[in-house]
């Protein structure tokens, strides 16, 4: 964990350097406790695979009940039996704890998007170097991501055991993609034009600038799904296929 800190550090030492802002300021304890409030994964990451790895332990051990076993058959569904019983629950708590890890980034990720909101209404009076930035808005997204959000994750998946850096790096990776996303969306709007002639121009333009910071957070949500779809989707590919091989398996089992 002590590199996505460092991270965030450098992230925060850099937006200040660009526009003067200093992000740290935002880290209160509201922010911290809505995150936290958002972030349910201590709570359920354990629940999400333990459930899946019960259920399906049950079933394996009534099959040794329903089958009509001998020493060959019993030895052959000891072994794969268990081991398909196992895999099965483990990607199918694998593909839940995922979507609800998705549900909880998208909560974040909007909260953080308001605030970002908020500070860009001003940011002509907080900022005091933002005549040749080219991401302000991105900027404080960024920096907002590196100072209070980052740090409740942080906190939140050092107490989840053997998931947690897993948890902790996917996290990562998809919020500094939706940065550069949030980036590359500012970059279409033009946002220079209205900043090159100094605070005043920008300050006429806070109704544009959250039009398009709006505009982004209505994107979000599909982005981060559309991302989330990707990742979870060997793991749906090779549910399937050992779902269909214990299908298989089992029917072998009842007609002998």
């Amino acid at each position: 964990m002590k590199k996505y800190t460092e991270k965030s550090l450098i992230v925060i030492k850099h937006i200040n350097n660009e526009i003067g802002i200093d992000m740290l300021k935002y880290q209160n304890n509201e922010i911290f406790s809505k995150i936290l409030d958002i972030l349910m994964i201590q709570k359920y990451s354990l629940k999400s695979i333990y459930k899946p790895l019960i259920i399906s332990l049950i079933l394996f051990t009534a099959g040794f009940f329903l089958f009509n076993l001998g020493k060959i058959s019993i030895l052959l569904y000891s072994i794969f039996g268990l081991l398909f019983c196992l895999l099965n629950a483990l990607l199918f708590g694998i593909i839940k704890l995922l979507s609800n890890l998705k549900n909880d980034l998208k909560l974040i990720i909007s909260s953080s998007i308001d605030l970002t909101k908020n500070i860009c209404s001003d940011l002509s009076l907080v900022a005091t170097n933002i005549q040749n930035c080219k991401n302000p808005g991105g900027l404080v997204f960024e920096g907002i991501i590196a100072a209070t959000v980052t740090p409740s994750l942080i906190k939140t998946f050092i107490k989840v055991p053997i998931a947690g850096d897993i948890l902790m790096n996917g996290s990562d990776k998809i919020l500094s993609l939706t940065v550069n996303e949030f980036k590359k969306y500012e970059d279409k709007f033009g946002i220079q034009k209205f900043t090159e002639n100094g605070t005043a121009q920008l300050l006429k333009t806070n109704l544009k600038i959250e039009s398009y910071i709006t505009e982004f957070s209505d994107k979000s949500n599909k982005y981060v799904d559309n991302v989330f779809g990707t990742i979870q989707l060997p793991f749906k590919i090779m549910f399937m296929l050992t779902t269909f091989l214990t299908s298989i398996f089992i029917l072998i089992f009842i007609f002998l």
